[in-house]
């Protein structure tokens, strides 16, 4: 099984493209095997909405989930021996690529791209990072309620969880 609706996003880390992107539905694909990296024909897909609080980690969660759910029908695809699938359009295909320092976090992006970096890159290795009087503090969580306030294109943002020099504040 590959978590997106391929061919979109084929490669190893789609959830992360899908929060980082984001994109409002996503899914799963059960497809057949081949040579080539996620090309295979398709023998079933089921869609997901991407909920606004998403994070990278839940977003694994639920697909895996929907995946184990869509395991009747597709035991019942393989039983009845309907293997054939169908063809991926080449021309929709994509794979999931981020940038070097695409989890850095600069004033002149919006508040949505902000929240979807610190929701993609949630409990990764490559935490989200900013500069402020050029120190890098890393962000972890961001609220509409209360935190230290940062100033972007479009507005600002709260982030309610920071840590800088190994410490959380």
């Amino acid at each position: 099984f590959h978590p997106s609706l391929l061919p979109k996003y084929r490669g190893a880390i789609p959830e992360i493209c899908v929060i980082y992107n984001g994109d409002k539905k996503t899914g799963i694909s059960f497809h057949l095997m081949t040579e080539k990296f996620d090309k295979g024909n398709l023998i079933l897909q089921r869609k997901l909405e991407v909920q606004d609080n998403d994070t990278t980690v839940s977003l694994k969660k639920r697909l895996s989930s929907h995946a184990r759910e869509s395991l009747k029908d597709l035991f019942t695809i393989i039983r009845l021996r309907n293997l054939k699938g169908e063809i991926q359009k080449e021309s929709e295909a994509s794979y999931c690529k981020l940038e070097r320092n695409s989890n850095f976090i600069y004033k002149d992006l919006t508040v949505e791209k902000i929240k979807n970096i610190i929701n993609a890159y949630h409990g990764d290795i490559h935490e989200p990072y900013c500069k402020i009087n050029n120190k890098k503090i890393y962000i972890l969580s961001y609220s509409s309620i209360n935190g230290f306030s940062y100033e972007c294109r479009d507005g600002k943002i709260l982030f309610d969880v920071i840590r800088y020099k190994n410490k959380i504040y």
